[in-house]
């Protein structure tokens, strides 16, 4: 009886193994059996990585933890941390923030963050921040009319409170605070005014005579 041939068997299926996708003929991963007989057929997809770098809502004037977040956007599954690092400053010194994902700063600065891959792919991103207001805010005031008038001044986080003879307002337009004396004010010889910015930092007490102080109903 004749011998029935044995059936060639099926070559198993290439599987790609690369750790990028490969882009051209002349750009492929030469150790990947599948990409190097056709380099159409990469299965790779390349992760698209984006680092955020979050200042806190708000002003400080001492210190602020700046969060650092990183993710695949397309969850590949082909992205994995490594390291993250992150700088204060273009010439400051890494620090390795892997754990703890934040950076405390104590001034307006530029934040650098660079996170290393699994394939040891270094992304970078950095950041300007403006959250510190350390500067005094400055004010005039003055009577007139029966009008106590008074204007602050604060270029950065903006004029939150006027303290009047040790009364707080909080409603004024356009970092102005107009108050209609009543008879009662008449006692006091002078309005001891400040202004405090939203980052807690407080004015010189302005002192001014009140026009319309009265000795008897002091």
């Amino acid at each position: 009886a004749e011998e029935t041939p044995e059936p060639t068997p099926t070559p198993e299926p290439l599987v790609c193994t690369c750790n990028s996708h490969c882009t051209s003929r002349y750009n492929y991963d030469s150790n990947c059996e599948a990409c190097s007989a056709d380099y159409t057929k990469c299965e790779y997809i390349n992760p698209n990585v984006t680092i955020t770098i979050t200042a806190p809502e708000g002003w400080s004037k001492d210190k602020a933890k700046i969060a650092i977040g990183v993710k695949d956007a397309l969850n590949t599954g082909n992205f994995e941390i490594v390291k993250t690092e992150a700088k204060i400053g273009q010439n400051g010194s890494w620090q390795d923030i892997t754990e703890e994902m934040f950076i405390e700063v104590t001034e307006n600065c530029s934040v650098y963050v660079q996170v290393t891959d699994q394939n040891n792919k270094v992304y970078s991103k950095n950041k300007s921040i403006n959250c510190f207001d350390k500067t005094n805010p400055t004010l005039n005031a003055a009577v007139s009319n029966g009008l106590l008038t008074v204007v602050g001044y604060d270029s950065q986080s903006g004029i939150k409170a006027f303290y009047v003879n040790g009364y707080e307002f909080k409603e004024f337009t356009n970092n102005t605070l107009n108050v209609r004396l009543q008879q009662f004010d008449t006692g006091y010889e002078y309005f001891t005014v400040q202004a405090m910015d939203n980052s807690g930092n407080m004015s010189e007490v302005y002192k001014t005579k009140n026009p319309y102080y009265d000795d008897d109903k002091s």
